[in-house]
Order: C-alpha cells, then structure tokens, then sequence
C-alpha cells in the first residue's frame, strides 16, 4: 500500500466518522450540500453578498447559507413569517391599485425567493467542495463560482478547436481524395493552422 492510498484511507475514515458524529448518512450530506450550494449561487447570481456558506448543523438548521451582516431572524422568541406579513399587509396595494409604489419590495421579496427555491433545484454545481470543507465564506464561493465559469470557457473553447481541426482534417481528404481520383492536384491547399 502506497503512502497515497493510506492517506485516502484516513481522509475517508476521517469524513465516515464525522457523518456519524453528525447523525447523517453520506447521501444526507450529499443533499445539503447540492441544497446550500444552490442557494449559494443563486445568491451571487442575483447579486447579493454573502457572509459564507455551511453544510454542519446548527440548533433549527441541517445547512445554511448567510449574507455578509448575518442576523438570526425569528429567533429568541423575535417573531416568525407570520409576523412579516402582518407588517407588510396594510402597506401593500390592494387588488386592482397601482404597485409601483411598493415595486422595491416586490423585487426583494421575489429575488429572495428565487434564492430560497434554487435550494431545491440546485444541480452538483460547488456542492463538493462544500461537502468537503464544511463551511465557505463569501469569498471562497465566488472563486468556487469563477473557476466554474472558467472551466466551462474552457471546455467550450477546447471543443471549437477540436471542431476547428476535424473540419481541417475532412478538407485535407477531400482534397487528397479528388487529387488521386483526377490524377492532377489542385492550385490551392489546406494549410495546417496549428494554434
């Protein structure tokens, strides 16, 4: 067994041991993490700072995501959703009244539940380094988002050229072909155009 192998072998038995002092299985872990990562990028997508994202558990939470001034809502007997809309009903436009006076909150609110949502419909997008290192800050994540983005630049770039050289390579024996079946060659060649 190489040194390699055995060091896998702690990190594995490392992240085992740390599901079972949490009470979750790995597919749980796995799903929290995919549930904040989507969170947290719909987050940056939309604009909003962020404080760090975490998949340990807390008191009332698997996983969570914060802004940069974190501030724990509804707790210490502070109230809960119903509440917010108690506040927010009698400012709001009735059915039929003009809502333009109130589309600054319309546009937070709807932001915030995109935010909320993408949670659910999150894909595998940052859920690993997540998973692995437990907790992120603001930071962390947007370089997590940029690397992405650059590695889909990339591939997007590596199969132009790859495109780029099959198309080269199919004029190549096109021409090699009508070259040998007309028995004269042609006043213009492809040119190879290595990048």
């Amino acid at each position: 067994m190489t040194d390699q192998t055995t060091e896998i072998e702690d990190e594995r038995d490392k992240y085992d041991e740390l599901l079972a002092a949490l009470g979750r299985s790995f597919d749980d872990d796995v799903r929290i993490a995919i549930h904040e990562a989507g969170h947290a990028v719909a987050a940056r997508l939309l604009g909003h700072p962020l404080g760090g994202a975490t998949v340990d558990p807390g008191p009332g939470f698997e996983g969570r995501v914060w802004g940069e001034r974190h501030m724990e809502a509804f707790t210490d007997g502070r109230g809960d959703a119903s509440d917010v809309r108690a506040v927010l009903a009698p400012v709001m436009p009735k059915a039929g009244e003009d809502r333009r006076p109130v589309a600054d909150v319309f546009g937070n609110v709807y932001a915030q539940t995109i935010e909320l949502m993408a949670g659910r419909a999150a894909g595998r997008m940052l859920s690993t380094v997540l998973r692995i290192k437990r907790t992120l800050d603001g930071a962390e994540i947007d370089k997590i988002i940029r690397d992405v983005e650059a590695g889909k630049e990339l591939a997007i770039e590596r199969r132009r050229r790859a495109d780029w050289r099959t198309r080269e390579m199919a004029a190549e024996s096109f021409l090699a072909e009508n070259d040998h079946a007309d028995g004269a060659s042609l006043p213009h060649r492809v040119q190879d155009r290595r990048d």
